[in-house]
């Protein structure tokens, strides 16, 4: 029984470990009554830090932009670059791109959206 729980301990937390360093959850759009409740921004890119840099002229980072005020959760180490929208539409974005421009390509393509063009809004509140 000892090594059972052992084992399972052991998997979960490295589990865990592993699933925590690739994926940084997005605030949720509880009230919406689409597929997904947050965005989801696949991603090339490897190091969560590389979104912590400030975005444009405003006082957040690339990472709040994201996560905070656009309800968008970053998936890193991902083969291509990609956003995965509320209604589950993805949106292919160029490979290649450094976390800044592609926080700006990810940005104006939010705000071309019906619920994104709100959301935009509470970036300069």
């Amino acid at each position: 029984m000892r090594k059972f729980l052992f084992t399972h301990l052991f998997f979960l937390f490295f589990s865990n470990l592993l699933f925590c360093q690739d994926f940084f959850e997005g605030m949720k759009r509880n009230e919406l009554k689409l597929k997904y409740k947050s965005r989801i921004l696949r991603t090339s890119i490897e190091k969560i830090d590389s979104f912590k840099v400030i975005f444009l002229d405003s006082r957040y980072t690339l990472e709040q932009i994201l996560r905070q005020k656009l309800y968008t959760s970053i998936q890193l180490n991902q083969p291509k670059n990609q956003l995965i929208s509320y209604d589950g539409t993805i949106f292919d974005l160029p490979d290649n791109m450094n976390p800044n421009d592609l926080t700006i390509k990810v940005v104006e393509l939010i705000g071309d959206m019906y619920f994104g063009q709100f959301e935009l809004k509470n970036i300069y509140k």
